[in-house]
């Protein structure tokens, strides 16, 4: 699919033409971002007992978002968005339970270099809105990104970047034998996005 994306966006490049308006533009900005990665499970805190999800459990994930805001200036874009988040177990993993949330969030990215090609480094923070059961991610999000950004037209470009995503992650029981008792879903996404 990423693939099949990034044609698509090339095609539309070679029709338009790389021209000096491929350069950051102000003004209202809509970012749609695909990302695909691998998610485990971590447990932090302290106790005899804890039930949770399986803490060795591994899950291939996928993130579909999309981020609406402004392009203050041409180096820091301010916005917030949300999306679906979903995962399904493999490898050695006894854990059999597929993921499902929405993260909400805000963003900030920042685009240190004026060019059609240009890095950019990205964080959001909010809250993910988990399903009933778990060990599905209920809580903190918090996802930083380092990418690069192919200005294409005034007003299109095209981002690829490596993502980190933690999220606090759902137990299986109420009952806790410290109350600082918390699991975390750690996510390492290649993510590619559409700019407009």
């Amino acid at each position: 699919m990423c693939l099949g994306l990034f044609v698509t966006a090339t095609i539309v490049a070679q029709d338009v033409g790389i021209r000096e308006n491929g350069k950051v533009q102000r003004g209202y900005k809509c970012f749609l971002k695909m990302g695909e990665g691998v998610s485990f499970g971590n447990y932090l805190g302290e106790g005899y007992y804890h039930y949770g999800p399986d803490t060795d459990g591994t899950w291939a994930t996928a993130e579909f978002t999309t981020t609406h805001g402004c392009q203050i200036i041409p180096q820091l874009f301010v916005g917030g968005g949300l999306g679906l988040f979903f995962g399904y177990p493999f490898g050695n993993s006894d854990n059999d339970e597929w993921l499902y949330a929405i993260p909400i969030y805000s963003e900030i990215r920042y685009t240190p270099i004026h060019k059609m090609v240009t890095p950019t480094i990205g964080m959001r923070l909010g809250y993910t809105h988990g399903f009933d059961e778990a060990p599905n991610p209920q809580g903190l999000y918090f996802n930083p990104s380092f990418g690069v950004r192919i200005g294409f037209k005034k007003r299109f470009a095209l981002d690829f970047s490596l993502d980190y995503i933690l999220q606090r992650q759902n137990t299986l029981e109420d009952y806790r034998y410290y109350e600082d008792e918390s699991y975390f879903l750690n996510s390492l996404h290649l993510g590619i996005a559409l700019e407009f």
